[in-house]
This record gives C-alpha cells, structure tokens and sequence, in this order.
C-alpha cells in the first residue's frame, strides 16, 4: 500500500511539473506552424472562412483569389489559409483547436481537406519539434485507438494479436514525442542555445492571409508528365472509389465537425484534385453529398490538365486560381 502510494504521489508530481513547465515556458517555435498561429493570433477576427489541410490547402487555395470571386457573387468573405505542408489528422484537429481558441468573434465556415489519420510519421519530421508540438494526450489517445483497436475485418484472435505487435514500435515513437511533449523535453535547452549563441530561427515568408505560393519549377515533362497522364487515364476510364478508412478517422472527422460547430461555424470538406484510386470521404451518405469532391477529372479536366500542375500531386499557380474559384461558386451557398 505504502508502494502505491509512493508510486501515485511520484505521478503526481511528475504532472505537477510537467504542468508548470508548459505554463511556463514559451511555445515551441515550429516552422511554418508557429508564423501561421502568430498571425492569426494578431488578425484572426478579421478573417470569416477558415482552410485547413495539406499542402493541397496551403499552396492551392490562395486567399485573394477566394476574397475576389466570393466579392463578385456580391458576398462578403476572408479567407485564413492554415494548411501546412504534410498536414494530416490528428496535427491538423490539434493546429484548428489551437486556431479556433485565438478567436473572440464566431466564424462564419472552415474548409476542411478530407484525409483519413496518417499513423506513420513522414520521414523528414521524425525527430523534431513538428512532430513533437501537436502529440498531446488527446492526439495520442486517438493513436492508440487507431494501433490497437481498429482493425475491424481481422475478427479472429491471432489476427488482432499479430495486428498490434506491429503497430506497437511505431505507437512507441509516438508515446515518446508525448513525453517529450508534456515533460518539455529539451526545450529549456532550446531557449538557451538560442539566447546564449544568439541563434536567429529562420522564419518563412508567409503572407499575412496564411498563404504562400509553391516553388517555381518547370512543367510536368519526361517520365513524370508520362506517369502523370497515365494516372488521369486510369480515373477517367474508373473514378476513384469511396474510401471509408476505419472507424478512428470517421470519429476524427466527427471532432472536427464538433469543435467547428461549438465555434459556430459550418464545417465543409473538400477532396483536392490529386490522381487517386481512392478518396477518403465520411460514412454517412448524406454528409458525403455535401463534400466538395474534386477528385474527378472528368468532371474538372481544368484542374487535370497538365499546363496547370505543378506536379503530379499539386496544380500550379494557374491551375490554383482555378481551383479556389471553383471552390467559391460550390461554397458559396453556406455563406
């Protein structure tokens, strides 16, 4: 008895620092993430419409572009892009929440690209402070839901057994990136390398509406315009199938909608234009009515056309254009 309550006091003082630590402490500086919430933070008032996503948010829907044309059709709208490269649920959920709290008035719509969880994490943000910010105990839990518990079609023992010692290592990775995260794990570090060797964080250049156009690089060409062409063939001749994932990115879709509507807002979903064989979209058919579904190209051969991609997964500053007034005429009813 003695042992366990050692144990549970030892528990408590652990979180009782961790907790003043992060009350302390100023945020982590992550990139592209940290300038984003910053201006939001000044001037998030000002904006009614909100996206949030991949890179096929943050460098397809362009702001501007999307003020202009909502002007024309005689209504009045803000566009605030939060898409960051490589985004996916659960970050994406953690970065809104952090968005939604910064503001004092209600939001009129957030536009929300349609992605089931990612488990793996990209290789260039294992190991640093991108993949550290967002893992707090809510996004963890969903991980673990996501590595044990759904897998649905292996219905006999030995199947989710096998299921969940292969899941385990990369769950590992995550519960470590928590820890780091809530104990503050080399951040006080941070903070004094930086002010001790006067260290200068690269800051990116993004505009104060969230945006920042791609790199400029040369049409689609050689193998990859060939590749490229192959794929729009292919969904031409089969559209790409709906997706429902499991049941983890549904009920992450689910909170998404929650926190967007607590915030008084509209959620609305759109699938970006990227050659796909499937597209993740919600459960329920008549919320899937109301997706923004731009993964046909025989329906939006503008956006397939290769004189506006950038590459294959992305349309260039042209086919961007395209795409957010597209985006506008389809939206504009929910204003």
């Amino acid at each position: 008895m003695k042992a366990l309550r050692n144990i549970l006091c030892l528990i408590a003082g652990f979180v009782a620092v961790a907790a003043a630590l992060t009350a302390t402490l100023p945020p982590r500086h992550v990139p592209t993430v940290s300038e984003k919430l910053a201006r939001y933070a000044v001037a998030g008032d000002e904006f009614d419409v909100l996206a949030i996503g991949s890179s096929r948010t943050y460098r397809q829907i362009i702001p501007s572009v999307f003020n202009e044309a909502a002007a024309a059709a005689g209504k009045q709208a803000r566009l605030f892009n939060l898409g960051i490269d490589g985004m996916r649920p659960p970050e994406d959920t953690y970065v809104l929440e952090r968005a939604l709290a910064l503001r004092k008035k209600s939001l009129k719509l957030v536009l929300v690209e349609c992605n089931n969880i990612r488990f793996e994490l990209r290789g260039e943000d294992e190991g640093t402070v991108r993949a550290v910010h967002w893992h707090d105990g809510k996004r963890l839990l969903t991980m673990a839901k996501l590595a044990f518990f759904s897998d649905a079609k292996k219905r006999n023992f030995s199947g989710r057994m096998k299921r969940r010692l292969d899941t385990f290592p990369e769950f590992w990775e995550h519960t470590e990136y928590w820890f780091q995260n809530v104990t503050q794990l080399g951040h006080a570090s941070e903070l004094l390398s930086d002010f001790v060797f006067e260290r200068k964080l690269v800051r990116n250049p993004i505009g104060p509406d969230g945006f920042k156009d791609s790199p400029v690089r040369s049409a689609l060409s050689g193998e990859e315009l060939a590749r490229y062409e192959k794929d729009v063939d292919a969904m031409l001749k089969a559209a790409p199938r709906f997706d429902r994932s499991e049941w983890v990115s549904q009920a992450e879709l689910e909170e998404k909608r929650r926190i967007i509507e607590k915030a008084g807002a509209k959620m609305v979903l759109i699938v970006p234009p990227y050659p796909m064989t499937k597209r993740f979209l919600p459960e329920d058919a008549a919320q899937q009515a109301g997706v923004l579904d731009f993964s046909n190209p025989a329906d939006f051969r503008e956006l397939y056309d290769p004189k506006n991609r950038l590459d294959e997964g992305h349309t260039n500053r042209g086919g961007s254009e395209i795409y957010t007034r597209m985006i506008v005429e389809k939206v504009l009813q929910h204003l």
